[in-house]
């Protein structure tokens, strides 16, 4: 969805909502059965009055959330779930189950103990801070390939590996600020107010 939310072209974008809008009524009044969508998104993406889905006005009637879930309080029977960030607790359950995948469900296959998961954990936070929980997609690839690593490599000490471990701050283009809209160049001269004049 963030690439929706994204398009320059202000037609494109609300065309594509449109057809999201169809998704969306379909759904809601029982017209399609055996079928569901999940659409993933930024809380931007959903809520930007100006770019986002709530700028296309019958969207937001529909998608808008409970008024009584506050404080803390869910309603999970609305068309809009709310995710919340990872916890270090829900990283270290993360890392057990990516161990226990890769093990092909074995624990005796298990390529690292459960001492190298904290391990692997601290050092991503001092290399990266909180960010390695928060937004995992970087340090989920990292504990892979240092599975991979000790996989094909029976020799390799995991502590060893961990030292030579090298992980970013998470960088996902799709967040990065967007262009200005009103860019000329990106509208191809069809957006109606580059020409307003007072």
């Amino acid at each position: 969805m963030v690439n929706l939310y994204k398009l320059a072209h202000t037609g494109a974008r609300k065309s594509n909502y449109e057809q999201v809008l169809r998704i969306v009524n379909d759904c809601l009044q029982g017209n399609v059965e055996g079928l569901g969508f999940c659409f993933g998104g930024t809380p931007e993406m959903l809520m930007d009055t100006r770019r986002g889905l709530y700028s296309y006005e019958a969207l937001r009637s529909r998608l808008a959330e409970n008024n009584f879930a506050v404080g803390g309080l869910v309603d999970y029977s609305g068309p809009v779930l709310r995710l919340a960030n990872l916890t270090p607790e829900d990283m270290h359950v993360l890392l057990e189950h990516l161990r226990h995948v890769y093990a092909g469900g074995d624990p005796a296959a298990y390529l690292v103990p459960d001492e190298a998961l904290a391990a692997f954990m601290q050092h991503c936070a001092g290399r990266i801070g909180d960010a390695y929980f928060r937004t995992p997609r970087n340090t989920i690839k990292e504990f892979v390939n240092l599975l991979a690593v000790l996989d094909q490599n029976p020799g390799a000490d995991w502590r060893q590996l961990l030292g030579n471990v090298s992980i970013d701050t998470e960088t996902n283009p799709d967040l990065e600020p967007l262009p200005d809209e009103l860019d000329a160049s990106n509208t191809n001269g069809t957006d109606e107010l580059t020409s307003l004049r007072i």
